[in-house]
């Protein structure tokens, strides 16, 4: 008596597998995993940054600003310290030649008095900058995933 309700199971399972709708579900099931697994496994070329400014001074009457720092003569507004930190989010390596345009911060209502690179990983990947009043432009020879400037 315990075995009919088993072959009832069995004959509704075959009939489930045998249906179109099944097959067609599967389908569409398989297509979802595939599209997933590619997207995730593509390479990834991404450069991310973040930014942080700190407020130094703003000119006023009784404190007026006039400077030179590094034969750069600069008058008025106020002066601001940006810290940018940029680094490869995507999985796969970047090279200059991959770019299309170098890597450069640019402002033409800001003048640069000085820049650093204060820290990078890894040591081997040889970050570089140069440095006018409007621009800065970056280099390097290695830009892993993960490294950072």
């Amino acid at each position: 008596m315990c075995a009919a309700p088993n072959v009832e199971k069995t004959k509704m399972i075959k009939r489930i597998l045998r249906s179109p709708y099944f097959s067609l579900f599967s389908f569409a099931i398989s297509l979802g995993f595939a599209a997933y697994f590619y997207t995730a496994s593509r390479p990834v070329s991404e450069i991310t940054y973040s930014l942080a400014t700190e407020h130094i001074f703003t000119e006023s009457e009784q404190f007026p600003i006039s400077s030179q720092y590094n034969e750069t003569e600069f008058q008025g507004g106020h002066l601001t310290s940006l810290k940018y930190v940029f680094w490869n989010s995507g999985n796969n390596p970047l090279n200059p030649g991959d770019i299309r345009q170098n890597l450069a911060i640019r402002n033409s209502d800001v003048k640069f008095v000085d820049a650093k690179i204060t820290d990078y990983a890894p040591s081997f990947s040889d970050f570089s900058f140069s440095i006018t009043t409007d621009n800065i432009n970056f280099g390097w020879k290695f830009f892993d995933p993960g490294a950072f400037f």
